[in-house]
């Protein structure tokens, strides 16, 4: 049995809800891009109940496919290295290690990539299957650029927070 202080325990109870909690997010977004596959197969085989064009409704269907594939690829893989962050908190007891740093710079790349290859695939299947719809690169792309912007700045606080802990640390 580990002999850890009070305070390495509630960071390990609370690390386990984080766990927890994207772990379940993790599953909901690779269930997005399932469901993003069985769109894109129903639009390739051409169900067909609606009263638009059918070469309209189509294209407006696999875009909108793609899309839930992409998200859903993305986030998942985003939840699942932050399982990876609190579950290294959780054998570590402390979130100050190059574990989480490397993870949460990670993250941020992982979000600029998705703003880049968001916006990229916008412009790609709204001209490939000529989709009748206004492209909003800024828009569409902004909330990964945000996210991008947060986690590289969580990164570099714990980057900071593991110095500050291994020189105080090496003063004991």
């Amino acid at each position: 049995m580990e002999n850890l202080t009070k305070i390495q325990e509630k960071i390990k109870k609370e690390s386990m809800w984080g766990f927890g909690i994207l772990l379940i997010a993790a599953l909901g977004a690779t269930g997005f891009a399932v469901f993003g596959v069985f769109m894109a197969i129903m639009g390739f085989i051409g169900i067909d109940n609606f009263s638009k064009p059918f070469e309209e409704y189509q294209s407006n269907f696999l875009a909108t496919s793609f899309g839930f594939i992409f998200n859903g690829c993305g986030s998942a893989i985003i939840s699942f290295v932050g399982v990876k962050i609190f579950r290294d908190i959780m054998n570590s007891h402390t979130p100050f290690n190059q574990k989480t740093v490397a993870c949460l710079n990670w993250i941020s790349v992982a979000f600029m990539g998705m703003v880049v290859a968001n916006s990229l695939l916008n412009l790609l299947v709204s001209s490939i299957l000529l989709v009748n719809t206004r492209v909003e690169l800024f828009t569409f792309a902004f909330p990964y650029l945000v996210a991008a912007i947060i986690f590289g700045s969580l990164s570099r606080i714990f980057e900071y927070g593991r110095l500050l802990q291994q020189e105080s640390d090496e003063t004991l």
